[in-house]
């Protein structure tokens, strides 16, 4: 039996102590993996494994679907180019206003440390480290409980956590090259490396990983990570309300942290949430992905491979 995800219709610290925490999440599966035939020799829920194994060998299909994601989905994608284009021409003062309202009352909101900071592991943020906990415990309360849904939808917000990063934090940030705004437009007073000008745009760089930095403002990492974990959940329980409402807490916490401009966080919102639908769709559609199950005859069993188009 597997289970289906009903379909319906800043940055973070470093990026790839994201990507490694997240990983380890997955090192999990192998060690803990079994598969149990029930006593009448027939095969009971998926494995652990197999389950792992589904969701590694649909990342080709992923990373294909999300190229064409502008070209199958142009109406949409065109749509989006739009509201982000009509807010970069209004950005200066949309992202005063928010600077001075929105940031002004949320500046002293802080997430208590998370239980991985806790732990000791200090070198990831506080939000950082909820979105871990949170991806983590989905996982392992899937493996305790052989809920394969629960561990399903763990590893495909892993999946849209770490394609977040690729597509944001690694190609968008460094093509695009745009400036971060200074701290506050009203005073025009910051630090070095931003600006006041929401049009300084082309700056290219070679890709990294860490947070903050100069000309990395467009699109916002943050919002596209917790967008992108936030749609896989919304659509694995087939409700929004709650994971975009966790999301909303993460993104308020350390508001004046992110340095963006309203344009930029609106176009991390649109593309974590077209991330999370790719992630999920892949996964309902099972287009070009590789399945590991049990063969089981009258005269052998065994494990068989196959490739779904």
């Amino acid at each position: 039996m597997r289970f289906c995800i009903k379909q319906r219709c800043s940055p973070l610290g470093c990026g790839l102590r994201v990507a490694l925490g997240l990983a380890w999440v997955l090192h999990i599966a192998p060690v803990l993996a079994a598969e149990n035939p029930v006593a009448d020799g027939s095969v009971g829920p998926p494995g652990r494994l197999r389950i792992v194994e589904a969701q590694v060998g649909s990342v080709p299909s992923d990373l294909k679907a999300l190229l064409r994601f502008p070209v199958e989905h142009w109406s949409e994608t065109r749509m989006g180019l739009l509201a982000v284009g009509g807010l970069i021409l209004l950005d200066k003062p949309l992202t005063k206003a928010w600077q001075d309202h929105v940031q002004t009352t949320l500046d002293g909101f802080r997430l208590p440390r998370s239980p991985l900071n806790a732990l000791g592991v200090h070198n990831i943020g506080v939000e950082d480290g909820w979105l871990l906990t949170g991806i983590g415990a989905t996982y392992l309360v899937g493996v305790f409980t052989d809920d394969p849904k629960a561990q399903e939808t763990g590893i495909l917000a892993v999946k849209a956590a770490a394609y977040s990063v690729l597509v944001s934090q690694l190609v968008l940030k460094s093509l695009i090259g745009r400036d971060r705004p200074v701290d506050s437009l009203s005073t025009q007073v910051s630090g070095g490396g931003m600006t006041t000008n929401p049009f300084d745009f082309g700056h290219l760089h070679a890709p990294h990983l860490g947070s903050g930095g100069t000309s990395s403002a467009l699109p916002s990492y943050h919002c596209t990570l917790f967008f992108s974990v936030a749609t896989v959940y919304s659509r694995a329980h087939d409700d929004a309300l709650w994971p975009y409402g966790l999301a909303a807490i993460g993104l308020a916490s350390n508001i004046r942290g992110h340095h963006h401009w309203v344009s930029d966080m609106t176009a991390g919102a649109l593309i974590g949430t077209a991330i999370g639908r790719v992630v999920t769709r892949n996964h309902v559609d099972g287009q070009g992905k590789w399945a590991v199950s049990p063969y089981v005859d009258a005269d052998s069993r065994g494990l068989q491979l196959s490739y779904r188009f």
